[in-house]
């Protein structure tokens, strides 16, 4: 398992703990929800930094394949004479004054 998975699969032990710190806090101190919510905000960001770092790492290990690029399909050419030809501009009535 490379560090990646890792720290996939502790984010939602993470989120349960920090539930549980944070409520014990609104518990026993004057810091209530209303006031700890920027910890979610840091927890979250410290594990997207941590998620990124070791999927950087495992790519550049050889341990998960890294993204293929996209490119756009490959059409065969239109045969020719088989084009459409555009449309023709249509004629409107001119509009009379009243």
């Amino acid at each position: 398992m490379n560090d990646w998975m890792r720290v996939n699969r502790i984010r939602g032990p993470v989120y349960i703990l920090t539930a549980g710190v944070l409520g014990l806090l609104a518990e026993f101190t004057r810091y209530g929800w209303s006031r700890t919510w920027p910890v979610w905000i840091i927890v979250t960001g410290l594990l997207m930094f941590a998620q990124y770092n070791a999927r950087r790492h495992a790519i550049e290990s050889g341990e998960i394949p890294g993204v293929p690029p996209v490119y756009p399909p490959q059409y065969p050419p239109t045969p020719p004479g088989t084009e459409l030809a555009p449309p023709a501009p249509q004629q409107y009535p001119p509009i009379e004054p009243r």
